[in-house]
């Protein structure tokens, strides 16, 4: 049922005064063919009954027309009263949707009242005059939500809260926040949670327009930061400069950074230059991160982790940028080539010669033990380490007990032929014995000595 908030609205261009509400009332109940019963709680209802004027009124305001389905027939909803053709608001032909749509409105346009001359009744005294050919200022302009709203606000606002305390300006207020559309809703609909609802998503899209023509900030900063600091040194922070440029008309309202795991925040400047001090890890397992986060504009957020590439390397090594060991998210480190007589992932230990596999095994007898150099040992003697043992047969230990080094037998002792000759082999010798002679014991001897022996 329509009720009479909807009839004011709708025709709320023609209302000046509560005449013209009763003869809208009684314009729109004409056309929709209304019984008494449709206005009961109308102000004006026991006063046309009684008087008995009620049907000369709908006379003479508009002819009959019928519109809307109330008979549940199809073929009688709307009566174009220009061309006498019946169209069907629910239509099953084979017009386009926009032919029929145009159908529907001319046949409504149609409707409106004629002129004529006509007696009108007011709670106290009879009106003679005229009612305009068209009660609306342009039929073919549409209410505006913003004329609405102001139409409320300037001249409606106490008039329909008479009618329902829901409209008063306070409630709507409250329900609205000021959109115009929402209190547009609201008159509407008088439905608070419709309306609340437009205006939270009114309230979202002015922020996202918002959002979308504010400039973001820009920062001047080369990511990753190539930070260098020796894994040893005692003092761990390192500095580094920030530069946050404000976007375009877009202003900045604070900036901060975030150090995690030690959840420690530092506030730097809105704009321009700002030193911000990490503290590096003292190892190669752990991390820091720093996340930035600029608020600016209306109420935008800008956030950036500031990644960082590590260079922790220590003991004259080298730093490879290129070659990277990923140790979180926003961290990692740069690989270390170390000096000979260093080892670790950051050069921060002695290298231990004794884990190469050959180290004191070969020609080494199986007691000998491998004992390692310091740094500072290995570069004064040119090795890693040395050997605590004795060589096999063969081979005599070198004078730094490094290697096991071959015997020259033949050069050592050059009769241990005897009459043969000496031939030096590693680990061992042999003997090229003449005629006559026979290899024995690892030297020559003579047939006669072995036939004796």
């Amino acid at each position: 049922m329509i009720t009479k908030e909807h009839l004011i609205l709708y025709y709320w261009p023609s209302i000046t005064n509560e005449v013209d509400l009763k003869l809208t009332i009684l314009r729109f109940s004409a056309s929709q063919k209304w019984h008494y019963s449709n206005l009961i709680g109308f102000e004006i209802e026991k006063q046309l009954i009684e008087l008995k004027l009620f049907d000369k009124i709908i006379n003479i305001i508009c002819d009959a027309v019928p519109m809307g389905n109330f008979n549940g027939d199809s073929n009688d909803d709307l009566c174009n009263r220009e061309t006498n053709q019946i169209v069907r608001i629910g239509s099953s032909s084979n017009l386009s949707a926009s032919e029929h749509d145009k159908d529907v409105l001319n046949a409504c346009l149609s409707c409106k009242c004629q002129s004529r001359n006509i007696e009108y009744l007011s709670t106290k005294t009879l009106f003679s005059g005229r009612v305009p050919s068209n009660t609306t200022l342009d039929n073919r302009t549409p209410i505006m939500p913003r004329s609405l709203v102001e139409w409320y606000y300037k001249n409606a606002s106490n008039f329909l809260t008479s009618l329902n305390p829901r409209l008063n300006q306070s409630i709507v207020n409250q329900t609205c926040h000021d959109n115009f559309e929402c209190i547009h809703d609201y008159l509407i609909r008088i439905n608070s949670f419709t309306s609340e609802a437009t205006a939270s998503g009114l309230q979202s899209v002015q922020e996202s327009r918002t959002a979308l023509a504010e400039i973001p900030p820009t920062i001047d900063l080369m990511l990753p930061i190539n930070i260098t600091l020796l894994i040893n040194n005692v003092n761990r922070n390192y500095s580094f400069d920030i530069n946050i440029i404000a976007g375009d008309r877009t202003p900045i309202k604070s900036a901060h950074v975030t150090i995690h795991p030690f959840n420690k925040t530092e506030n730097i400047n809105n704009t321009g230059l700002s030193s911000i001090i990490v503290p590096m890890p003292n190892n190669a397992n752990s991390s820091v991160e720093v996340l930035l986060t600029i608020q600016y504009g209306s109420n935008s957020t800008f956030q950036t982790y500031l990644d960082i590439l590590a260079c922790l390397c220590t003991n004259g090594s080298i730093c490879d940028f290129e070659e990277r060991t990923t140790i979180s998210d926003h961290y990692q480190l740069a690989s270390c080539n170390c000096l000979p007589q260093y080892d670790g992932i950051l050069c921060e230990l002695d290298y231990d010669g004794c884990t190469s596999g050959s180290a004191c095994k070969v020609n080494w007898d199986n007691e000998t033990t491998c004992i390692p150099l310091n740094a500072t040992d290995q570069l004064t003697q040119s090795r890693s380490y040395y050997c605590n043992g004795s060589c096999i047969k063969g081979y005599n230990s070198s004078v730094n007990g490094y290697t096991c080094d071959d015997i020259d037998e033949c050069s050592l002792n050059p009769s241990v032929c005897g009459n043969g000759t000496c031939f030096n082999l590693i680990g061992s010798y042999t003997c090229d014995c003449p005629s006559g002679y026979r290899s024995y014991n690892e030297t020559c001897v003579g047939k006669s000595f072995l036939v004796k022996n």
